[in-house]
């Protein structure tokens, strides 16, 4: 197809080729990055009208790749070109590239994406391809004989609107790929801006201490933590204890452990007191019956007065049902935490997510009933949140309820009040735009995962 005369515009058409095609396979690993998006910690799906676009773009870019690949060869190998290559050109940027940078644009403003040496691959394609078709343009005005005649012809059909409208979204088209790369590949710390990037292709970095950094998961149950105390706390106030640091439940996840809870409590009416034990122990996931890691054990006991007043048993051993401390009235709750990481190539997640199950038995006996619960907002007895823990509070790692730091046997419970907790919507505040976290606020129910009603596993 080509002779000594035409080597140079040969190596030009496959380097536009080659630009072509991956611009076209980053369309569709674009596209299907997008699909494969859940909502996780964090981060959720850029939202259907986002998803509409880029498959509609995608779809295009297709239909345009092919017609310039035809017109591409064509022109090389006959006197003139299929189809004006200014006039594709200019379609090319317009309807394709233009919107695609401002979606990109768009969605880098609110999300911190994972960085790897794919994605700047893949954030260089558009300024390679601008300066690919900008060494075409200069080859064919200096290429003599055939080529010459072939865009002397063409220009005679190009009028001055089309070499405009391709000068000015090639500008647009350059400036706003700049900003996406800049914007993804720098990072807002301590009021400090530094450029972050990955030098390995499976290397990762994500600003999670933005995030995680004094985050847990906390839980409310209106009867037995809220009785009798709405003089002392708005209504919209409510008394909260801590289940777990996401930071715990993330590390016993990436070890193929889930992390189990038992919630034991009993109401005293003759002593005006509520008594409450939390067991936990950790299973490998996914296994039947759950395989335990580690034995059940109690994590802490407490007696809490109608007076407000929390009392923590020093020596947990006394607050077994065998000791006397719980009755067969006695009442459980059983929760099963577990973390799924996010994927390898298309990650779905950026941070993984937290789901849980949980099941309800009225009554200690073995023998009485457990239910299911069909959702974390209505029957769910249990309220489950994520907040982060303020940081004039004293050290707490992970303890259940407040401490003073000095009074070793002071305790109360934490209050989402501002002055304790502060919600996690106003944390998860994403991107250089503060957008709204789209992510889930809370674990989600996954009523599959393995949890039974007993600590005899």
């Amino acid at each position: 197809m080509c002779n000594k005369k035409q080597h140079c515009y040969c190596l030009v058409v496959i380097f536009i080729f080659t630009n072509d095609f991956a611009d076209f396979l980053t369309d569709w690993l674009f596209f299907t990055d997008v699909a494969l998006m859940k909502p996780g910690l964090v981060y959720g799906p850029p939202g259907d009208t986002v998803w509409v676009m880029i498959f509609t773009l995608s779809i295009i870019g297709t239909f345009l790749f092919v017609m310039e690949t035809v017109n591409l060869f064509y022109e090389a190998t006959h006197e003139n070109s299929w189809i004006d290559s200014d006039f594709l050109s200019m379609g090319v940027v317009w309807i394709e590239d233009i919107p695609q940078v401002a979606i990109s644009l768009y969605l880098v403003l609110c999300r911190e994406e994972a960085l790897s040496i794919f994605q700047l691959v893949k954030a260089g394609v558009v300024l390679f391809g601008t300066a690919i078709r900008l060494i075409q343009v200069l080859f064919k005005l200096f290429h003599p004989k055939k080529v010459v005649h072939s865009i002397s012809i063409n220009m005679n059909r190009v009028d001055e609107f089309v070499r405009v409208a391709i000068f000015v979204g090639t500008v647009l088209q350059t400036a706003g790929s700049i900003a996406v790369f800049v914007l993804s590949y720098t990072s807002e710390s301590d009021s400090k801006i530094s450029l972050q990037v990955p030098s390995t292709l499976i290397e990762e970095k994500f600003d999670d201490r933005k995030y995680f950094e004094n985050v847990s998961l906390f839980v409310n149950h209106k009867e037995y933590f809220d009785f009798g105390d709405s003089l002392s706390k708005g209504a919209r106030v409510v008394n909260w204890m801590r289940l777990d640091s996401i930071d715990s439940i993330m590390a016993q996840g990436k070890r193929g452990n889930d992390i189990h809870f038992n919630l034991e409590y009993e109401a005293v009416l003759s002593s005006g007191a509520h008594k409450l034990a939390w067991w936990k122990s950790h299973k490998k996931s996914g296994t039947t019956g759950g395989q335990s890691t580690e034995p059940w054990v109690i994590s802490a006991c407490y007696v809490m007065h109608w007076n407000k007043s929390v009392s923590k048993i020093s020596n947990p051993s006394n607050c077994a049902r065998s000791s006397g401390f719980f009755t067969e009235d006695s009442n459980n709750i059983y929760i099963s935490l577990h973390y799924t990481p996010p994927g390898f190539f298309f990650k779905g997640q950026v941070f993984g997510d937290i789901t849980f199950n949980m099941r309800i038995q009225d009554g200690g006996k073995p023998s009485k009933p457990c239910r299911n619960v069909n959702s974390h907002k209505s029957s769910n007895p249990l309220r489950l949140h994520y907040f982060r823990t303020n940081p004039h509070l004293p050290p707490q790692g992970t303890a259940h309820l407040l401490t003073d730091g000095i009074h070793a046997d002071s305790r109360r419970f934490f209050r989402n009040d501002q002055s304790d907790l502060t919600d996690i919507e106003d944390v998860w505040v994403t991107g250089w735009m503060g957008c709204a976290s789209s992510g889930n606020l809370a674990p989600t129910l996954d009523k599959d995962l393995d949890l039974s009603c007993s600590r005899s596993n």
